[in-house]
């Protein structure tokens, strides 16, 4: 959905691995090179790119980025079934990839981005397509932005493996090392639900994709581990073991996780399965995603028990039970340990819910603490702070025999410790290699004394230029929210020494981390205000996209305090040391100016007046700050900005309307309240409009493309405002006209109004207002000509005479119908002799 925002590509090269879409439905055509494609078979194509000028855009084409530079080729299955396309091939470069059933007002079958093996942003893939035989499909290849043409590459088309077929050449396993490449396999095989909890059908159910296949016969009965871990290419790779065939001849273990930190993380490990000697069982390989391909060595060894220290501590819990599983409920139940404990204690995860035992440890002075976990199971153990605000970014300990971290030197205080298993399934009370584990905690005096600008009283003073700092052992002196939620904050204070705007940057440093940044009017203790904030908007001299800029105007002497500190990563507060850098940059417009317009409207230039909204909306779209402030710009500040359009509209009632005036008019039915019924369906978050009529000739209110006018979501996802209009003749009163969908999603209505008469306009959405998809932003167009009597039709803003407002008009509208003076349904060069020939007074 947020591709059909008309986001530019380089904004989520990022965020992306596939995307794939069906049913949407075009209203343009396809570039002429479509009917000439060329045509391909199963197998490799070498190609070369050229500037086609055939762009197609996510509206127009159903894939969520739009695509420069397309080049096409035909692709007619023999045979129906799912297919793998590919650019990966030799690939250098990043492209866009995209399927279509014809070149005219179709959908697309499916849209690839960004998804090779290994990880690469190279070349385009889409795993997975279904496709009937003696169906003539398109194949398009472009850029991801204006200008860029792919040079070349190799298009790919292989037919996908049926479940099972991999069975027949199966590779003999032993105990040891069995090498293994999935890169040119393609079979995907559905392990049903009986793997992982997750819903079936999405990206991460229990299907292998790129699966090979081995047969394994244990020598003896017994537990047995199998794994992946640290064996050739970091691929995020799946495992089970079946009885047969088929899934459903039985799954006796499956894994798509559980490596060390210090080995292949994103291989996977299943231990101590029970297998029967003398019995054939089948192991599978294959990926998580369908991205997911590469070579590396699955290890089949008899299960091994983890030695474990002499316990000196029991864990209060037995096996099944969950007395302390949440942080807030810890603070009573969690069982206190010291430091040179052994703790043994019992765990378990079994469909979707695993088993979480707290400790509470308390350290009298700054103290380097370790933890080792023994398990017979994939396990991990990290600290929480006492309040529950966060967890403390340490390395996990994960692992078997044993997990152990390197050693994180705290503060002074109380801390939890957390055991639990790494996995959420497939480990219930009962495992055959037992559900015990041993966590031993030592620690060792360290300074953890926190940095000298750690409050807001203590600030370093800095000026123009860069100061180098870090933030560990920092507290938090504020709590609330402002662009982001960030802890361990730091501040730093500066005064301007003449006017202008001056840029404020968090950069490079000797362990760059995740921040966020505030600048304060002063220290909230004396009552200071946030006036800007910042997260993950970089400078362009900062080569990471994880810092933080902010753009301030400033007078000459104005005093501010800045502030630092880490951004959450999902519960955690990783702190780091990095450079803070202060730069004049003069006064042109920048980001915030508070004499430009609100971020959710549109305007010619670029910038916005709010800081935060402007400089995040930047970061995702440079164009936003280079060329213009367009709805590309409006639509992601909607969607992300959430503090930008968060009050309700001030026409929210038809009591209240704002005035509706010749040309584009803004509109904002986000945070709207309240819906109104018309024979066209009840239109929903609804705000209202006035138009006083200056003319007796037809009056059109559109929110069509083809008209200049436009609507997108701002929740959810994103995407189109599917949207409805209605036109009363005052508020409470009849209705004049209304209309629903006129043009795809969005709405037109034509009226003839009296002249003099004033009219009430609703706008808003046609799904519930209570649903993510039901609000949103945009512009829609008024469109007349002629002036009262009829007389006059170039009179297009109804004044009385035709000038140079209305000449004006006419130009704003050229190649819409907005100013159709002829009839013919377009403005163009014979409206403008129109106007032209009826200048002057009319009458």
């Amino acid at each position: 959905m947020l591709g059909s925002l008309g986001f530019r590509p380089s904004a989520f090269s990022l965020a992306f691995a596939a995307l794939l879409v069906a049913g949407t439905t075009a209203e343009a055509q396809f570039c002429t090179g479509c009917e000439k494609s060329v045509a391909v078979e199963v197998g490799d194509t070498p190609f070369v790119g050229s500037a086609t000028d055939c762009s197609i855009p996510p509206i127009a084409g159903g894939c969520a980025l739009h695509t420069y530079n397309a080049i096409f080729f035909a692709f007619t299955p023999s045979e129906s079934g799912a297919y793998r396309i590919s650019t990966c091939t030799s690939a250098t470069e990043e492209m866009l990839l995209s399927v279509w059933t014809d070149c005219g007002g179709f959908g697309a079958v499916a849209c690839g981005f960004y998804g090779c093996p290994g990880g690469g942003s190279s070349g385009s893939r889409i795993g997975n397509v279904d496709l009937l035989e003696g169906v003539t499909y398109r194949i398009a290849i472009g850029g991801f932005a204006p200008g860029v043409v792919v040079q070349g590459g190799t298009l790919s088309i292989e037919p996908i493996d049926s479940p099972g077929a991999g069975c027949a050449t199966a590779a003999v396993a032993a105990i040891g090392l069995n090498p293994f490449d999935t890169t040119k396999l393609s079979e995907i095989v559905d392990l049903g639900g009986s793997c992982e909890p997750w819903p079936q059908g999405g990206d991460f159910d229990d299907r292998l994709y790129n699966t090979t296949y081995f047969q394994f016969t244990p020598p003896s009965s017994g537990l047995y581990t199998m794994t992946t871990c640290g064996q050739g290419e970091q691929v995020w790779e799946r495992l089970a073991v079946l009885a047969g065939c088929s899934a459903a001849d039985g799954v006796l273990a499956c894994s798509n996780s559980g490596c060390g930190s210090d080995s292949d993380a994103t291989g996977a490990i299943i231990v101590a399965v029970q297998l029967e000697g003398g019995v054939e069982y089948t192991v599978l390989v294959g990926g998580v995603l369908p991205s997911s391909a590469g070579a590396g060595g699955l290890v089949i060894q008899p299960f091994v028990p983890c030695p474990a220290p002499k316990p000196t501590v029991f864990e209060v819990e037995t096996c099944g039970e969950d007395l302390n599983s949440a942080c807030p409920g810890a603070q009573n139940a969690a069982q206190p340990i010291e430091l040179g404990d052994s703790i043994r204690g019992t765990m378990w995860a079994d469909g979707g819910n695993r088993d979480f035992d707290w400790y509470l440890l308390d350290l009298a002075e700054g103290t380097e603490v370790t933890l080792e976990i023994n398990s017979e199971f994939p396990a991990f153990a990290t600290f929480v702070f006492a309040d529950c605000t966060s967890d403390i970014f340490v390395d996990q300990t994960l692992g078997l025999c044993p997990g152990l971290t390197d050693g994180e030197c705290l503060p002074a205080g109380q801390y939890f410790v957390v055991v639990a298993p790494y996995d959420l399934s497939g480990f219930p009370c009962g495992y055959p290699s037992g559900n015990a584990y041993t966590l031993t905690v030592t620690g060792e005096p360290c300074d953890a004394s926190p940095p000298p600008n750690d409050r807001c009283i203590d600030a370093i003073t800095v000026s123009e230029g860069t100061t180098p700092f870090d933030n560990f052992f920092a507290g938090t002196d504020v709590s609330s929210k402002t662009c982001n939620l960030i802890g361990r904050d730091v501040w730093f204070d500066f005064t301007a020494g003449k006017a202008g705007n001056y840029k404020f940057a968090v950069c490079g440093g000797e362990v760059p981390f995740n921040s966020g940044m505030d600048i304060w009017t002063a220290c909230p203790e004396n009552g200071g205000q946030v006036f800007a904030c910042n997260r993950d908007a970089n400078d362009p001299d900062c080569a990471n996209s994880t810092f933080s800029t902010i753009i301030l105007p400033m007078t000459a002497g104005q005093n501010v305090r800045v502030r630092v500190g880490s951004e959450w990563f999902l519960s955690v507060l990783p702190p780091g040391a990095a450079e803070l850098v202060v730069t004049a940059i003069g006064v042109e417009p920048t980001c915030g100016d508070p004499a430009l317009e609100n971020c959710c409207e549109e305007r010619s230039g670029p910038y916005c007046n709010d800081i935060a909204c402007c400089n995040f909306v930047c970061m995702l779209d440079p164009v936003c700050c280079a060329e213009a402030w367009d709805r590309t710009c409006v639509g992601a500040a909607a969607l992300f900005c959430s503090d930008s359009c968060a009050t309700p509209p001030p026409n929210d009632e038809c009591s209240i309307p704002l005035p509706a005036n010749l040309g584009a008019n803004p509109f904002r039915n986000a945070q709207a309240q309240g819906s109104t019924d018309t024979p066209c369906g009840t239109i929903f978050s609804d705000v209202w409009f006035t138009y006083t009529a200056t003319t007796d000739r037809p009056v059109t209110l559109s929110l069509c493309d083809a008209d200049g006018g436009w609507a997108l979501v701002t929740g959810g996802d994103g995407g189109e405002l599917d949207t409805r209009i209605a036109v009363f003749d005052f508020c409470g009163g009849s209705l004049i006209a209304c209309n629903d969908n006129a043009c795809g999603g969005a709405s037109r209505v034509t009226f003839t109004p009296t002249c003099g008469s004033t009219y009430l306009v609703a706008i808003g959405s046609r799904d519930d207002d209570e649903g993510i998809y039901s609000r949103g932003i945009g512009s829609f167009v008024l469109l007349q000509s002629g002036s009262c009597g009829g007389g006059c039709p170039a009179d297009i803003d109804g004044d009385g005479e035709v000038s140079s407002s209305d000449l004006g008009a006419l130009l704003s509208a050229w190649g819409t119908a907005g100013a159709d003076l002829d009839g013919d349904g377009e403005t163009g060069s014979s409206d403008l002799g129109v106007l032209l020939s009826a200048w002057g007074p009319c009458g």
